[in-house]
């Protein structure tokens, strides 16, 4: 969340687009500055796959439209990296797992909740059986 409010340094890194997991701190939306999307998911058991869906359409959406996004959440170790990489194990085709692993390389705070894991295969199941 901390570099959600750096305003100028996600300027100077190019990041224009926003995916908020905790729907703080929604002011930024109406700075101008930045594409802000909100998709509140909890840091455990709680969440739908149709959430983790949601969160995947609405990141493709933003990487599409952005040369650089940020994905947040408050503390930026858990539910952020889970998206992160849920989303470039479904646009690779990879596993998830090792894709949490390759995070984690790159942003070594990452401990995803072992709750939000069943999250993906729950998707999973959704998405192979053609709903949405």
């Amino acid at each position: 969340m901390e570099d959600a409010l750096d305003h100028e340094s996600l300027v100077e890194e190019g990041i224009t687009g926003i995916l908020c997991l905790n729907g703080f701190p929604a002011f930024i939306a109406h700075l101008g500055l930045f594409d802000w999307r909100a998709v509140v998911m909890d840091d455990g058991p709680n969440n739908p796959p149709e959430l983790l869906e949601k969160a995947l359409v609405t990141l493709r959406e933003l990487a599409a439209r952005h040369q650089g996004v940020l994905v947040h959440c408050a503390e930026g170790v858990s539910r952020s990296p889970f998206i992160v990489a849920c989303f470039l194990a479904e646009e690779k085709g990879q596993d998830l797992p090792a894709t949490i692993r390759w995070v984690k390389e790159r942003h070594q705070d990452t401990i995803v909740s072992p709750q939000l894991l069943p999250l993906w295969d729950q998707y999973r199941r959704v998405h192979r059986n053609g709903a949405s």
